[in-house]
């Protein structure tokens, strides 16, 4: 329920924001300044809700000056009581490189992967290692604002009880927002 709420609102901003910046957007010009950007420049936070499991992530964003690149940084941590009153604690932290195939005035489409690891435990403790390649589309909603959406596929290794290993393969996909201080 609470990430079908986070996903509803950040659908509900993006709307009403586009919506609101469609006559400006047609009185102005885009340009297309080849793989590069004046947004998202420095450091940024913000928040990305992963679409598969329940996690939301504290975003810290870093982009270059030129803007050919941007790396996020991900942490997230969660705790909450399952029917038989056991600790489910979730925490999990990661990070991504994203390479900037086309930026515009208000947007950059990119491509990239990294890795998350994501320590968590039901009735024994699980640790997932996230290794993920996917592409990434950054809208400004206002200069120094965007909205994040990315999709990609990722291979999942797991360390169970028992010294169990699995692998297994994941769709993935996330939506946040982010503020940088240019």
């Amino acid at each position: 329920m609470r990430r079908f709420t986070l996903v509803s609102f950040l659908a509900l901003v993006f709307v009403s924001i586009a919506a609101s910046s469609v006559h400006a957007q047609n009185t102005s010009t885009a340009t297309v300044t080849g793989a590069t950007s004046t947004r998202g420049r420095g450091i940024g936070i913000g928040a990305v809700q992963m679409l598969e499991g329940d996690r939301t992530n504290l975003l810290v964003s870093y982009g270059e000056v030129g803007g050919r690149f941007h790396i996020d940084g991900l942490f997230g941590i969660s705790r909450n009581l399952d029917n038989n009153d056991n600790d489910n604690t979730r925490v999990n932290f990661g990070a991504r490189f994203w390479y900037h195939l086309h930026a515009a005035s208000f947007a950059d489409f990119s491509m990239g992967g990294g890795v998350l690891v994501d320590t968590f435990r039901t009735t024994d403790r699980f640790t997932d290692f996230l290794f993920d390649l996917g592409a990434q589309i950054r809208t400004f909603i206002v200069p120094n604002v965007a909205l994040i959406g990315s999709v990609g596929l990722g291979l999942n290794f797991r360390d169970g009880a028992g010294d169990q290993m699995s692998i297994g393969g994941k769709t993935l996909g996330s939506v946040g927002i982010a503020y940088f201080f240019e």
